[in-house]
């Protein structure tokens, strides 16, 4: 059986624009949850659902980006 996430992530946020982008220490907020997903090694792959292709640049490796 073969194990796939997806995640989605919304840029246009009222509350916190840029909330998933916002650095957080060292890397942006989504970096941080995307590798410790990765990290996990549980899933076989992983899919971020997103609306604009902005978050292209800071997806970590072999995270694939899903259009809305």
């Amino acid at each position: 059986m073969k194990i796939i996430a997806i995640m989605p992530i919304k840029l246009k946020n009222e509350r916190c624009p840029g909330k998933n982008t916002r650095i957080l220490g060292n890397k942006p907020l989504l970096q941080h949850e995307l590798n410790n997903l990765v990290a996990t090694g549980l899933c076989d792959e992983i899919n971020v659902y997103c609306s604009s292709e902005e978050i292209v640049p800071f997806l970590p490796e072999g995270v694939k980006f899903l259009k809305r």
